[in-house]
């Protein structure tokens, strides 16, 4: 199961690491999800890949043996939010249908936006909308939680408050759909998020979770063990294709923060 960027530091403080029966720190192959998705799979016949994000879609659409888009009918337009339950129930269901095939569960969230923090929401935002002059700040674009944090619009407590309850929310699903599986399952992340620490060599500050860098804050995620019997696996043809057009892809991905 991936939770989508979760610091390995922030999994322990909330005590997820003790519900394992195995946990350490990994690292990361990379520090935003379109390279951890390039750089981890390539055509894999042996894998039902159920999505909340979109990004799977844009940068391995045709990797796994089937993928499941639940991203594109379960999500809740006025928050841009696909919510955990809906990424549980399709893995079951995916389970079912798929007995001989490994699941790659993709749930949303820590990964901003925030539920239950509205206020927290900046998606789509513009300097104008907020009452601003672009030209007092630095960064062109506000599009998520993180760049409102980078420009002093929120405050660091309450975006970090809503950062632990995301957290906290998946999981209550993760640990629902583990208690329901009798296999082997792995959680983990596929990025960590900086909330202001300083880059290495050139020290500026970074905030949610920029492409390329190898920071520890970027690259250190969960991994947590819940051991169980190993399925009997079979590999079939790639056979995997997104039904979502560019556009689509796009529109969802604005409403997670990134900007194209």
């Amino acid at each position: 199961m991936i939770i989508d960027g979760c610091r390995a530091d922030l999994f322990e403080e909330l005590n997820f690491d003790n519900s394992f029966d195995h946990y350490e720190r990994v690292r990361s192959n990379a520090s935003a999800t379109p390279e951890w998705l390039q750089h981890t799979f390539n055509e894999h016949g042996d894998i039902v890949y159920i999505s909340s994000n979109p990004m799977v879609s844009r940068h391995q659409p045709d990797a796994f043996h089937e993928m499941v888009e639940v991203w594109r009918d379960n999500l809740d337009p006025e928050t841009s939010v696909v919510p955990p339950e809906a990424i549980t129930e399709a893995a079951l269901k995916a389970r079912e249908e798929y007995p001989n095939k490994r699941l790659i569960v993709h749930y949303l969230q820590p990964h901003y936006p925030f539920i239950g923090y509205p206020d927290l929401n900046y998606t789509n935002m513009t300097y104008d909308d907020l009452g601003l002059d672009a030209k007092n700040h630095q960064h062109e674009d506000i599009a998520s939680t993180w760049d409102a944090l980078r420009e002093g619009l929120v405050e660091k407590d309450e975006t970090l408050e809503a950062y632990a309850e995301n957290l906290k929310v998946v999981m209550e699903d993760v640990n629902s759909l583990l208690n329901q599986l009798d296999e082997r399952v792995v959680v983990t992340s596929d990025h960590g998020n900086m909330y202001g620490g300083r880059s290495w060599p050139v020290p500026i500050r970074v905030f949610g979770h920029p492409r390329n860098l190898r920071l520890g804050e970027l690259v250190t995620v969960p991994w947590g063990v819940d051991e169980g019997p190993r399925r009997e696996i079979k590999n079939d043809s790639v056979s995997a294709e997104s039904n979502a057009t560019d556009e689509t892809v796009s529109e969802r991905l604005q409403g997670l923060g990134y900007l194209e």
